[in-house]
């Protein structure tokens, strides 16, 4: 199931969702890739596939700030929350969703028709919203964002501690995104066309982008071509290189996800880059892509990518 993206995640990648019976999840065993330095693991050089029972069924991952929280739809065993990204401690049978994003001390869960609130990923509270069906949950820089159906187009509700919503007119209706990065000036967003608007108006020259994240100096966006990047969201230097698909930033290092053809085969890669401009490979599943909409989080010096089936790619 597709599921919605919060900021620097992806969503709606283009590549096919393969269902893997064997070999790259090892029945439940962790597997690494990259120097073999136990006691001093480097952050994008050392990868471990996990695969905790706890995330079984997960559909989006986020960092609150202290803490990992996990969310998915028919997960008897989800929310989940981790410290490290190694251990998780299930919060069975509270709800499900497909979507989860962080803002100031709260965090949001979300499902089609319903969102719940939490400040500690332990206890939920039902949220009642003006929408009959929610699509997408994003954060930027005022709080949480989503959009809801009115056909032929879409209104906006937008909340700061993810409790009250308010609900305004969408100025571009038929425009829907999966991606949002934000200052208090400047608004970046990715549609799922691929365009890129500024302030809500559509930049010119810039196609076929799948993510953005704003990494305290400036906006960087990835797509099918490479990378650009801006300092104020208006004026863009595109980098051509390789097709990525979700980016995070660690504070000092780029980590993307891209898929790369091999015997008329999708394989899913991992680069990080100290730029975003020069793309270095660090692993590569051997088996397939990691399902529709793969995500990467940062958060307690780790990376986390939700990868297929409940299994998670960490560094270190």
């Amino acid at each position: 199931m597709a599921k919605w993206k919060n900021r620097a995640g992806c969503i709606y990648l283009c590549f096919s969702f393969l269902l893997v019976a064997s070999g790259f999840f090892g029945c439940g065993s962790d597997s690494s890739s990259g120097p073999d330095d136990p006691d001093n693991p480097v952050i994008g050089e050392t990868w471990t596939v996990r695969t905790p029972s706890a995330l079984d069924g997960m559909d989006d991952i986020c960092w609150a700030g202290d803490k990992f929280v996990a969310v998915g739809t028919s997960a008897p065993n989800l929310p989940a929350v981790s410290s490290d990204g190694a251990s998780w401690q299930s919060i069975s049978g509270t709800f499900e969703a497909q979507n989860v994003a962080y803002y100031n001390g709260h965090i949001v869960a979300g499902e089609f028709r319903c969102l719940w609130h939490s400040q500690d990923g332990m206890s939920w509270d039902t949220v009642f919203i003006p929408a009959q069906t929610t699509l997408g949950l994003f954060t930027d820089y005022d709080g949480f964002v989503t959009w809801k159906n009115n056909s032929p187009g879409y209104d906006i509700l937008k909340s700061a501690d993810g409790m009250t919503w308010s609900e305004t007119p969408e100025p571009s209706p038929l425009w829907r995104r999966k991606a949002i990065a934000a200052t208090a000036e400047h608004t970046v967003e990715v549609g799922v066309d691929g365009t890129v608007r500024h302030n809500g108006s559509i930049v010119s020259g810039l196609s076929g982008f799948n993510d953005v994240i704003y990494t305290g100096s400036g906006f960087v966006l990835v797509g099918q071509n490479g990378s650009a990047k801006s300092t104020n969201g208006i004026s863009w230097t595109q980098y051509p290189s390789l097709e990525l698909n979700c980016l995070a930033y660690t504070g000092s290092l780029f980590v993307a996800l891209g898929p790369q053809e091999e015997d008329s085969s999708i394989i899913s890669t991992v680069y990080t880059s100290l730029d975003a401009i020069s793309w270095t490979q660090k692993y590569r599943d051997n088996v397939g892509p990691w399902g529709l909409s793969p995500k990467i989080v940062y958060g307690a010096n780790r990376i986390i990518i939700d990868i297929q089936d409940g299994g998670i790619l960490t560094s270190p």
